[in-house]
């Protein structure tokens, strides 16, 4: 039995699960992070984090806007689809390959596991089986926003440090 899917709750369920995603990993990833026996890099700062993860989320939400203004088939909905391609890949790596190189729970994993990938899963498929994502058209779009998006991350960390450092207003006091 085939069941109708309002489009309307599915353009925003995906940004919801990204949005529980990013607190799951905002309140726990800065302290794993400091506690996991295996380097993947510098430790996560709280601060600098949650600032990235709020923009991040905050786009998701911005893109789900666009195609509920625009509709299916617009370059919001490659946009939003493209974001749940690559959260899709993020619940893989790195959470999944962490979780089983560190032999403990990474943070995100649930939530990806239960929510984004789910909901980004119905998402993609709803919009390539209506004839509303072209393949190719998607893995174009995907191809420069994946990327862009991952390259973003050290960016706003950056800027984040900088906030919440009180970089603008330190060196305005010292001029």
């Amino acid at each position: 039995m085939v069941r109708e899917i309002n489009e309307g709750i599915l353009i925003w369920c995906l940004p919801a699960a990204i949005a529980l995603h990013n607190l799951e990993e905002a309140i726990w990833l800065p302290g794993w992070t400091q506690k996991t026996t295996v380097r993947w890099g510098k430790t996560v700062r709280c601060r600098s984090f949650r600032f990235a993860v709020s923009v991040l989320t905050s786009m998701a939400f911005l893109a789900a806007a666009w195609v509920q203004a625009r509709g299916f088939g617009s370059m919001g909905h490659y946009v939003l689809a493209s974001y749940a391609l690559g959260q899709g890949l993020n619940i893989f790596f790195p959470h999944l390959v962490a979780a089983v190189v560190t032999r403990s729970y990474a943070p995100g994993l649930a939530t990806g596991v239960l929510f984004v990938l789910p909901s980004g899963s119905a998402f993609l498929v709803h919009g390539l089986t209506e004839g509303w994502l072209r393949f190719g058209r998607l893995m174009a779009v995907a191809g420069i926003f994946i990327p862009l998006m991952f390259l973003s991350i050290g960016l706003l960390f950056r800027l984040g440090r900088l906030f919440n450092a009180g970089g603008f207003s330190a060196r305005r006091r010292k001029r």
